[in-house]
């Protein structure tokens, strides 16, 4: 989750970059680009992100890392217990 002020602010570097200055890109064209990529990603836009509301997302974030690094261990242990057989 990243807020849209967030956006300008890499926006605003990423303005620097090599491969927008050739092309002669204005700020919005590289915003649209950053809320492009971050969409692709799965990376959600939001408008204002309050501190109560970002420190539940990192609550639920770590839960679903936690869940998906058990996940991912069950499945090398019942890969490696395959090997073995």
């Amino acid at each position: 989750m990243v807020s849209v002020r967030a956006v300008y602010e890499i926006a605003q570097v990423k303005a620097e970059d090599e491969c927008f200055k050739m092309r002669n890109s204005s700020l919005e064209t590289v915003v649209k680009s950053i809320i492009g990529s971050a969409r692709s990603l799965g990376i959600k836009i939001v408008s204002d992100l309050s501190a109560d509301e970002y420190k539940l997302f990192l609550e639920q974030r770590e839960e679903k890392l936690k869940t998906d690094a058990a996940a991912a261990a069950a499945a090398a242990a019942e890969a490696l217990t395959s090997k073995k057989k």
